[in-house]
């Protein structure tokens, strides 16, 4: 098991070899062991039947020889080599990304290259491989291939950001409040306040709603300038249906409350479901009244697709496995049964990133684990509530200036915050990291909206942005 991150995780130190990056360079390096597969090493059987464009892949690869790879990412010539010689000796293998990768600006590249070099080993719904969850529900529906087509036209104040599967990237929130394009948001179980960029510019345009409506089960930044809160069940008060899709079997799972529902709390779907009714919308099938439901009426809803009758689902003392399909990916959802390994839009984002300068310090991105996201805090005497700080390491502390306890500005082109200094020796040099989800210091005070927008996804650059460090 390799882990490439710029710390030294709590996984990496159960890994077998752990490539210490700089934030938003993992691009390079899986671009590197495409470049070396295609030469020696690549499933040229399986490229032959199920894959296009491996010309077109192969040149986009080139300029990411070892030299430079190792230039980019920092990382020694020799720990290369030896992944590029571990994926050849084990010819198959599995990647998984995270929130590190899909932040940079180079989250998009980076994901179609890890897919790219999934199928340059062959290693896709194959054994020794990944297979591809097809999820529980909807299952008549798997016999074919999803809708891509749903790419719309931008909002009025972004149009150069189109819209996928009907939907706005968050990154423009700010633009339509300002612009008058938005007056009315709805908010469930979510805390934009710190999780978006420029907190600062957000609280402004909020403050400017007409209505914003926050469901949840706790206070945060974001319910403290609601215009409306509604208090929701928690979760040993509700019932739920789970049937999870990124896990290594399907399987549904329904779970009744355990405890009464206290205090008048209403769950959102009946929220949902009244305010439909009071704008003349059904969004409940079969005109079912919201007032004569209940969590198991809507959980049964949820299970239609499933391939087992919802009696059975619900009784069941435990979670009911299904069959998982081989290669559905492969017979139902390519178009002709091969992947596109290079297409234009991606090559050119690849272009751009090795075109772009490497800074010297760049932000990266971190949880603290007492800490989910921005609301759940443990707080206990073995798990006190967490200190967020600035993790860096010791070497670029001494080129900054920077002693262990230091009270530090870190700046970059959009903002600054003030932090503590924590070194941390598992930390890579040329990456600094901010734990995002609190108050103070917010993170998304180094960030932006409206520069710097991926312009496939909207997605905001959160990690790899350049900055810079002084004590204060």
């Amino acid at each position: 098991m390799w882990v490439i991150d710029p710390r030294c995780t709590e996984t990496a130190r159960l890994a077998t070899h752990h490539l210490s990056t700089k934030s938003g360079t993992d691009f390079a390096v899986v671009a590197y062991l495409i470049r070396e597969l295609l030469r020696d090493g690549a499933d040229h059987e399986y490229l032959r039947l199920h894959a296009r464009r491996i010309e077109e892949l192969r040149n986009a690869v080139e300029p990411c020889d070892l030299a430079a790879t190792a230039r980019r990412t920092g990382l020694d010539r020799a720990d290369l080599e030896r992944l590029l010689r571990a994926v050849r000796r084990h010819r198959r293998l599995a990647v998984v990304t995270g929130t590190g990768v899909t932040m940079a600006a180079t989250g998009n590249v980076t994901e179609w290259l890890v897919y790219a070099l999934q199928i340059v080993t062959g290693s896709f719904e194959r054994p020794g491989g990944r297979w591809f969850n097809h999820g529980a529900t909807f299952w008549p529906s798997r016999a074919t291939a999803p809708d891509t087509s749903q790419f719309g036209t931008g909002s009025k104040s972004h149009p150069e950001i189109g819209r996928i599967a009907g939907q706005f990237p968050c990154s423009i929130l700010p633009a339509e409040i300002e612009q008058g394009y938005l007056r009315a948001l709805l908010v469930m179980g979510g805390n934009p306040m710190v999780a978006f960029p420029q907190p600062g510019r957000l609280a402004a345009m909020l403050d400017r709603l007409p209505v914003l409506a926050v469901w949840d089960i706790v206070r945060s930044a974001t319910a403290e300038r609601a215009t409306h809160v509604f208090p929701c069940p928690t979760p040993l008060e509700r019932a739920d249906l789970a049937v999870p899709i990124q896990l290594s079997s399907v399987f549904a799972q329904y779970a009744p409350p355990v405890v009464p529902l206290r205090g008048h709390r209403r769950p959102v779907w009946w929220s949902m479901a009244k305010l439909a009714q009071r704008l003349r919308l059904d969004i409940l099938p079969r005109g079912l009244d919201p007032d004569a439901c209940c969590d198991e009426d809507i959980c049964a809803l949820l299970g239609t697709g499933l391939p087992a009758p919802w009696e059975q689902v619900r009784d069941s003392p435990g979670p009911i496995e299904f069959a998982a399909e081989e290669r559905w990916v492969e017979r139902t959802v390519l178009p002709d049964g091969r992947w596109d390994l290079a297409p234009a839009a991606l090559v050119d984002r690849l272009d751009h990133a090795l075109d772009r300068p490497a800074p010297e310090l760049v932000l990266g991105n971190r949880r603290e684990r007492t800490h989910t996201n921005s609301t759940l805090t443990w707080n206990t005497s073995s798990h006190p509530a967490p200190t967020p700080h600035l993790y860096l390491s010791p070497a670029d502390a001494e080129a900054a200036g920077v002693h262990d306890g230091d009270r530090v500005q870190v700046t970059s082109s959009h903002g600054s915050l003030l932090a503590i200094a924590c070194l941390e020796s598992a930390m890579s040099r040329g990456t600094v990291a901010v734990p995002h989800g609190f108050t103070e210091p917010n993170v998304g005070h180094l960030t932006a909206t409206d520069v710097d927008l991926d312009p496939l996804t909207g997605m905001p650059m959160l990690v790899g942005v350049p900055v810079t460090l002084r004590v204060v």
